[in-house]
């Protein structure tokens, strides 16, 4: 009997012994692995824009803004409407990469062109040709960087790019030229509707829409 006792008692050490050397050891502070599944956040293979901007002025690096960039935009005729363009509306500007999707021109008046630019800009195609373009646009928080090409649908020049500082107020984004050449201002009208943003200028209304592929800003 006293032998039984003994044998059950040992065989009850021996599985709780085994039932611990199962259990996994602690984990001290520090120690141990990890496999986390957390996602952050990809600025893709855009521009960043404080590496564009000049120290002592606060503006964007006249010499940065004209690095050459890739033209993401096709082709596109210019459509003619009689009258004036539809009012601008502003809106809150989202960084990213834009391509022109849509040219407008309008004549200003029930019929004919409209005159000519006083303020340079876009070259006014003749009556009989509505124009066309090829144009893509870099935003950053305080910059715009074109890389676009305007003239005779069809027949459209080789790209050049060009960089402009600028400063949303209200209805109109009040630009300044940073290159290829420097200093003069310009204020266009411009129209955020979801993803795309709308440029008036004195020759077209420029309709852009904003990328969503990846790595596309």
């Amino acid at each position: 009997m006293r032998i039984a006792v003994v044998g059950l008692l040992m065989l009850g050490l021996a599985i709780n012994a085994s039932a611990c050397s199962d259990e996994a050891p602690p984990v001290t502070e520090g120690g141990g692995s990890s496999s986390s599944g957390s996602s952050g956040s990809s600025s893709g293979n855009g521009v960043d824009a404080g590496s564009l901007v000049d120290g002592p002025t606060g503006r964007p690096d006249p010499a940065r803004l004209c690095d050459p960039l890739a033209q993401r935009g096709q082709d596109v005729e210019a459509t003619v409407y009689s009258g004036a363009p539809p009012p601008a509306i502003g809106g809150t500007i989202t960084p990213g990469t834009y391509e022109l999707v849509l040219l407008e021109r309008y004549t200003g008046t029930s019929s004919g062109p409209p005159a000519e630019d006083p303020e340079g800009g876009e070259p006014r195609p003749p009556t009989s040709d509505p124009g066309g373009g090829r144009a893509t646009i870099y935003i950053l928080g305080n910059a715009l960087r074109f890389v676009e090409s305007w003239g005779t649908y069809g027949s459209l020049p080789p790209d050049s790019t060009r960089g402009v500082s600028y400063v949303a107020k209200e209805t109109a984004l009040e630009t300044i030229e940073e290159c290829p050449s420097a200093g003069k201002t310009k204020s266009i009208q411009y129209t955020v509707q979801g993803n795309s943003i709308t440029l008036i200028t004195d020759t077209y209304r420029q309709i852009y829409q904003r990328s969503l592929e990846q790595g596309a800003e």
